[in-house]
């Protein structure tokens, strides 16, 4: 799968939602963006989604609505901070037709301890992984679209490990952070600064196979 944003924009001026933006991510690869302001990063995650129109450009392909899952999205994805930990895997299993033990669920990832927890109490990569782990479990994802990680707090380093872990299950990834966020992992496993594979070679966001390595892009709105 290989998603592309060719100068897709929302709104238009200086204070456009989403000033013309191009980049692509594709399966079994990772690629990190930085957005300013507050509304862009979910203004991104949506267009990037399927879930919202573009006033100009493109987004392809056009069936990506039921491919991509939004991964703490403000506002549109984000779950409640006050609900227990416990209770959002139980409305996730729903979503997805499961009928899956929580308590087994929790355990097989070291949250435990965390099941009578809120959201807001979780560690950051910890909240991370189970927001991806629970976004799996619905059929028919091919893409997830990781958004704001780090407002939570938490390293960088540690979210980008989560991308790079999850592109190389067979996905395609696509975080979208901050400009801070994007030069603290610079230098990190599956970044190059000349916009190329580990290989040497020129990505073209196509599947290397199982073995590929997650890949970094640097781009700007």
């Amino acid at each position: 799968m290989l998603i592309t944003l060719d100068s897709a924009r929302v709104g238009r001026g200086a204070g456009a939602a989403l000033p013309p933006t191009s980049l692509s991510f594709g399966t079994g690869k990772a690629v990190a963006i930085a957005v300013e302001t507050e509304q862009r990063p979910t203004v991104l995650s949506l267009v990037a989604s399927g879930r919202m129109k573009v006033d100009a450009g493109s987004v392809t392909p056009n069936d990506l609505r039921s491919r991509v899952a939004l991964i703490d999205t403000p506002l549109v994805a984000e779950p409640v901070a006050e609900l227990r930990v416990r209770t959002i895997v139980a409305e996730e299993f729903a979503f997805a037709g499961r009928r899956d033990s929580v308590r087994k669920f929790l355990a097989e990832r070291q949250l435990s301890d965390f099941g009578n927890a809120t959201m807001s109490s979780l560690p950051p990569i910890a909240r991370l992984r189970l927001l991806v782990d629970l976004a799996l479990l619905r059929p028919g994802i091919d893409a997830l679209i990781l958004t704001s990680p780090e407002r939570h707090g938490g390293h960088p380093a540690e979210w980008w490990r989560v991308a790079r872990e999850t592109a190389a299950r067979g996905l395609a990834v696509l975080v979208i952070t901050d400009q801070a966020g994007l030069d603290a992992i610079a230098g990190l496993p599956g970044r190059n600064d000349d916009g190329k594979d580990d290989d040497g070679q020129a990505d073209d966001g196509q599947d290397d196979g199982p073995d590929a390595v997650p890949h970094f892009e640097s781009s700007r709105t």
